[in-house]
């Protein structure tokens, strides 16, 4: 693989991908221990064979290349595509855009809280010490806030929404949260009012084991994601299962 994704010979530029900040910024975690130009290549051969994206045929196999792990490149686009949130995106097209200019120069208790946290959202992450990544967390989290009033804003949102953005472009990140968040109530992770029940800050803090730890440390976030789908909590968003 080359550094612009060619693979086999067969170029895939970064127009093709829905990397996020990522794309721009590099991903966290070290490439070749991560084995990522193999799980690429897996995952190339098998688009190329069975569709993308909204043609995307789940056989066997697509389970078995989820538990070898996804690639960075594409960990954005399958995460949307495996959830389901994509058709939420086709079906409803222009919604992020047209929310944003429909509420532009407004300010809310959501907004104000939002602009708080920005520059507490990952600042050891290099695209949210630039105003590209600042701006475009902002954007999102205003979305968000503007799509679902009865939610808003609430805490830790900063983080979950800086962390998706590594690997997913601002466009599928609205519908990814409403799906994402849609199953977190089902699972009765989350209150009446949308705060966080007390169950998974627990399994957050069971997952970084010392004080260095953060949502950039591969290992960490491995710990943290192997917690929540034990509990239940990721399996139907990341797998796109209707429950």
């Amino acid at each position: 693989m080359t550094d612009n994704g060619d693979v086999d010979g067969n170029p895939l530029t970064k127009t093709n991908y829905h990397g996020g900040l990522g794309l721009t910024f590099k991903f966290p975690g070290d490439a070749k221990k991560l084995r990522e130009g193999s799980k690429l290549k897996l995952w190339t051969t098998y688009l190329r064979s069975h569709g993308r994206n909204l043609t995307l045929l789940r056989y066997p196999h697509c389970t078995r290349l989820v538990q070898v792990g996804l690639p960075n490149r594409l960990r954005g686009e399958l995460w949307e595509t495996l959830s389901g949130s994509i058709f939420l995106r086709f079906s409803n097209p222009g919604v992020y855009e047209g929310i944003l200019k429909a509420n532009e120069g407004r300010t809310s208790t959501s907004t104000e809280e939002i602009e708080k946290d920005l520059n507490r959202s990952l600042p050891e992450y290099p695209a949210y010490q630039h105003e590209k990544g600042i701006d475009t967390l902002r954007r999102v989290l205003t979305a968000y806030s503007w799509k679902n009033p009865e939610l808003g804003y609430c805490q830790a949102m900063n983080i979950l929404t800086a962390a998706l953005l590594m690997f997913v472009d601002a466009l599928p990140i609205v519908p990814l949260l409403t799906v994402g968040q849609i199953h977190v109530r089902r699972t009765g992770f989350l209150d009446t009012g949308g705060a966080l029940r007390q169950a998974p800050t627990g399994i957050l803090q069971a997952s970084f084991q010392s004080p260095g730890d953060t949502f950039t440390d591969p290992k960490a976030a491995r710990r943290c994601m192997a917690h929540c789908w034990t509990n239940g909590c990721l399996r139907p968003w990341f797998n796109g299962v209707s429950q």
